[in-house]
């Protein structure tokens, strides 16, 4: 009879080790999940000479404010996150364009905090007064090139669509 409760204790004790050793690895696969999907999206980042295609958490640019997805009016102030490396003492050029690649806002973005911040992103605001009939176009970001080589030119295309 004691041989048998001995096999019942050591069946307990192999089930909760069972059980234990599920839950670390449910806890360790919760933890390594959101870097596995990070990786996975920035395999998809396209990249030109001279131009970086966006995408998810992989852009040098973050647009926060407004949503770009809805109707862009006139005038309108963008707020965002830039790679430090794209600014050079406080600012980088940007351009919008209508559908025809005609400029209709060219300027320059603020980035105050870019000296300060330790982050590799620093916030930057642009205020863009425009006039167009088009439906649609695109943001042109550039990083602040003083050396003026093409080679160090980059540039973000980023899709706009105009209220009319």
């Amino acid at each position: 009879m004691a041989s048998s409760k001995t096999y019942s204790m050591k069946k307990v004790e192999i089930y909760i080790s069972f059980i234990l050793l599920s839950i670390a690895f449910v806890i360790l696969l919760a933890t390594l999940y959101p870097y596995r999907q990070t990786n996975v999206s920035n395999s998809t980042l396209t990249e030109t000479p001279g131009i970086v295609e966006p995408t998810p958490r992989s852009s040098p640019v973050v647009i926060l404010s407004p949503d770009i997805s809805k109707p862009l009016l006139s005038p309108q102030k963008i707020i965002g996150l830039i790679d430090k490396s794209w600014v050079f003492e406080g600012s980088f050029p940007l351009e919008l364009f209508d559908n025809q690649d005609k400029i209709i806002y060219q300027g320059k973005a603020s980035a105050p905090n870019w000296i300060e911040d330790t982050d590799k992103f620093t916030t930057f605001t642009a205020n863009l007064v425009f006039k167009t009939t088009s439906k649609s176009g695109f943001l042109k970001i550039k990083n602040d090139n003083p050396s003026g080589l093409p080679q160090n030119n980059k540039s973000l295309i980023i899709p706009i669509i105009y209220e009319k």
